[in-house]
């Protein structure tokens, strides 16, 4: 989520809307509240997935109808798995780890 995106969305709500924002900013973000408040807006935050999406998702891996081998950007033993956490504290480009047992 982009920097100022909330209050963006609080701007062009209508009255008595609901926003959901989903995905995070990773700076912090300022809002007016007087403006929701005003037009009497709910704001309710939600993680990006559900458990039916995960299910969904692993359903479809284990019938090969996603390739998610694009993603997968180490394998890692299970004796390996400490250090690969320890490497995780600093920024990388990892995006899954996969565990080889």
């Amino acid at each position: 989520m982009r920097q100022g995106l909330l209050q963006a969305s609080i701007d062009i709500a209508p009255r008595r809307s609901r926003i959901i924002p989903v995905g995070v900013c990773e700076e912090p973000d300022t809002i007016v509240p007087l403006g929701a408040l005003l037009k009497e807006l709910q704001m309710h935050f939600a993680i990006a997935y559900n458990r039916d999406d995960f299910e969904t998702v692993i359903a479809m891996l284990g019938q090969q109808r996603i390739d998610a081998s694009a993603m997968i950007t180490d394998v890692v033993t299970l004796e390996d798995m400490p250090s690969a956490f320890e490497a995780l504290r600093s920024p990388t480009s990892q995006c899954k780890v996969l565990t080889e047992l």
